[in-house]
């Protein structure tokens, strides 16, 4: 997308602008969107002949505009504008993708005037719509190692940590912002959860308010065959502070695998003596 720096005449077209907005009533509004996502920012059709001038910006500037602006980087306290275009009642504007997904906002913005025809002197008011900008709802498995082998009866207890991405709660309810849905598993029925923790089954639930969460590992496993066997934990799916959700996880398992305690027998010796 071409950018050039502003002219004077740009300048002078904004100054004139916001001596109308302090003559006037400037209108804002509020929404969150997703980072990297692609939206149509709009306002009501006038008559077909006014004239429309729209600027946007966020701290990373947006991929692509349509239609294209005549000048700025798109950056905070550098907007893209788009010129004074007749009916121009809509823009599509597709931001910048998430570099650094995280559970803080980051913000954009965009505004829109009117003015009923090039011979007017003064523009509407300008209506402004502040944007935070949030990333899509995650959840991983926390460290490079995720298998852990133990022996039957070991003691394990402890926990694993899952990061989170996405939206806490804006303090609107007292729920926790972020909801993780896992299954637990284990291969036989001859491997046992010993303790409170970590108990078996589908679709049980963790939420946190913040970057983090943890799941609760057993106390012990208990192992009862003569092989090896495994105790799994599936993330399935997770959700943030919106309705947009839950988003699915995939390939986010934790393992620990349970050998079975060997025996040796009683030790024999060649050399042994029998009393009479």
């Amino acid at each position: 997308m071409k950018t050039k720096k502003y002219s004077l005449v740009k300048k002078a077209m904004m100054a004139s602008a916001m001596i109308c907005l302090f003559a006037g009533t400037a209108f804002s509004q509020t929404v969150e969107e997703r980072k990297g996502g692609t939206s149509t920012y709009s306002v009501a059709a006038g008559a077909p002949t006014d004239e429309y001038t729209w600027t946007i910006e966020a701290a990373v500037a947006p991929t692509s505009v349509t239609p294209v602006p005549s000048s700025g980087t798109g950056t905070t306290g550098d907007p893209y504008i788009i010129d004074w275009t007749t009916d121009l009642t809509s823009i599509d504007v597709e931001w910048a993708t998430d570099g650094s997904p995280d559970i803080a906002s980051t913000a954009g913005i965009v505004t829109v005037q009117k003015r009923l025809n090039a011979a007017a002197v003064c523009a509407s008011p300008v209506q402004t719509m502040d944007i935070s900008f949030w990333s899509l709802p995650s959840a991983e498995i926390d460290g490079a190692v995720t298998t852990l082998n133990v022996c039957s009866g070991d003691a394990i207890d402890g926990s694993i940590t899952l990061n989170l991405t996405g939206a806490p709660d804006a303090g609107q309810s007292s729920n926790d912002g972020f909801e993780v849905i896992y299954d637990v598993t284990v291969d036989d029925p001859t491997l046992t959860v010993s303790g409170t923790d970590g108990a078996v089954g589908d679709d049980q639930s963790v939420t946190s308010d913040g970057a983090t969460v943890t799941i609760d590992l057993p106390d012990a496993l208990v192992n009862t065959d003569n092989v090896m066997h495994a105790y799994t934990i599936t993330l399935n799916t997770v959700e943030d502070d919106f309705d947009d959700g839950p988003y699915a996880v995939a390939g986010q398992v934790y393992t620990i695998n349970v050998y079975p305690t060997p025996t040796t027998g009683v030790i024999q010796s060649s050399g042994s003596l029998t009393r009479r």
